[in-house]
This record gives structure tokens, C-alpha cells and sequence, in this order.
């Protein structure tokens, strides 16, 4: 069977995009704010190589006056312009299948995200953000696993997932730490007669019980003598479950003729 390759090819104009760039509690503060827009003729432009089995894509963007969040000492957020940015990025999905049968299946997927954002030109009162990694972007994002499901009997997956380092501030002195997540499930379905179907399913949550931060605050700051709170911890190690059961009614038509 001939595999199909479909090249894409995205130019995106330098057509003014905007957004709102302040509320009710911060229009003072941002009252000086341009909205917004992308910079020059062609701002950007992706390639994407496709087939059946995945997807291999690249893009480059260029943006003028990105908006990054700040937060006031009274815990009002308000944003300001961050000048010129550069947002480069490599992203590939791909899968297969190693077993492909009428009853069962077992895949293997694989997707990866590679980003290489960052402040061209940001200078925020005294201080020179320029050169440092876009606040809030990680470095890289990894998923692959194999993933087996079966019409009758037993079924599961189990998924590896690793997110590279985050800057939480624009100065980039503060940044999360990498961190890998294992996740799993197995799971039994059966038939019992032709009329009762179950479904019984046991899953675990990071496997290895990783400490990594599922949530960050960008350019967080401190109140009441307190440092500034970047990082919210994500799940501990957790299990779930579940039984899910089906009864199917015969139907059965009874016609009574009259004569």
C-alpha cells in the first residue's frame, strides 16, 4: 500500500491581531498600552510534512509588543508591552501500530514539542530583558507510550510524559525544574450471554511519585514580608478505578392482527 506525503505551507501577513489588554481595576496602569499586532509584511510562516502515520511541522513567528502579565503589591494583575518576540518551534506526532488484528491492537504514538521562544528586544524601565527565553514557555514537551485495546479481555496503556524547564520570570533567575511522569491503566471487558457487557478498569497516576510543579505563577511577587510563590505542586501518586456495566433489552414487536 503506497504511503501519501502532503506538504503544507502556512504564510501568515503582517494583518494587526488584537486583544484586550486591561480591565476594570488596571486601566491606570495600562492606560499607555499599545494593542497587540505583529510586526512588518510577513510575520510568519509553518511547514507541515503529513502522512498516515504522523506529522512533522516547523513554524517561526514574529510578534511586536506581546503582552506579559505583572502583578501589582496589592495582588492586582495588569500586563505589559514586552517589545519584540521570537517564537520558533519544531513539532512532531507520529504513531504505528505493532500489532494490528481484527480482536486486538497494540499502538505505539510518540509527540514531541521542541520551543525556542524568545524577547528580541524587551526593556522594561531600568532592566534589559533581551535574549531571555518568552516567560512561561518550557524548553520542551515529550509524550510517548504504547497503548493496547482489545474487543474482549484485557487492554491497557501506559504513557511516559517528560516537560522541560519553565522561565517564571522575565529576568530568567527563576525557573521550574524538569521534571518525567509515568502514567498507567489495565483493564478487563467481557460479555456475559449476549445481553450483559462489563467493563472493570484500575489506573495509576504518576507511577514514581515525582515532585514537579503542575502550575506556575508568572512573575509572581511577595506580600507581607513573603517570597514570592512561583510554583503549585502537582498530584501525588494516585490510583482510580472503575466498573461500568450494560444490560441490553431484547426488544421484542408483538402485532396483533385484527380481522
Amino acid at each position: 500500500m503506497k504511503k501519501i506525503i502532503t506538504i503544507i505551507l502556512a504564510i501568515s501577513f503582517g494583518i494587526s491581531t488584537y486583544a484586550q489588554i486591561n480591565d476594570s481595576i488596571s486601566k491606570k496602569l495600562t492606560k499607555d498600552l499599545e494593542q497587540v499586532y505583529s510586526r512588518g509584511h510577513i510575520n510568519g510562516f509553518s511547514v507541515a510534512i503529513v502522512n498516515q502515520d504522523g506529522t512533522l511541522s516547523m513554524y517561526t513567528l514574529r510578534v511586536k509588543d506581546l503582552l506579559v502579565s505583572r502583578r501589582t503589591i496589592e495582588d492586582n494583575l495588569f500586563a505589559i508591552n514586552a517589545g519584540k518576540t521570537t517564537h520558533n518551534g519544531i513539532e512532531l506526532d507520529f504513531n504505528f501500530d505493532i500489532i494490528k488484528r481484527r480482536a486486538a491492537r497494540l499502538k505505539f504514538f510518540f509527540n514531541t514539542s521542541i520551543f525556542d521562544h524568545k524577547f528580541d528586544n524587551f526593556i522594561d524601565l531600568d532592566d534589559d530583558f533581551s535574549g531571555n527565553n518568552l516567560t512561561g514557555a518550557p524548553s520542551e514537551v515529550i509524550n510517548l507510550g504504547l497503548d493496547f485495546t482489545k474487543e474482549k479481555g484485557i487492554y491497557g496503556n501506559i504513557n511516559f510524559q517528560t516537560v522541560g524547564k519553565i522561565p517564571a520570570n522575565d529576568a530568567n533567575t527563576v525557573f521550574s525544574n524538569s521534571y518525567e511522569l509515568i502514567h498507567g491503566k489495565i483493564g478487563y471487558r467481557n460479555t456475559i450471554d449476549k445481553h450483559l457487557f462489563y467493563d472493570i478498569s484500575i489506573g495509576v497516576n504518576n507511577i514514581l511519585d515525582t515532585k514537579y510543579a503542575s502550575q506556575l505563577q508568572i512573575n509572581a511577587r511577595g506580600f507581607g514580608g513573603n517570597a514570592p510563590r512561583y510554583f503549585y505542586s502537582g498530584l501525588p501518586f494516585n490510583m482510580y478505578g472503575g466498573i461500568n456495566i450494560k444490560y441490553r433489552l431484547q426488544t421484542i414487536f408483538l402485532c396483533i392482527f385484527l380481522m
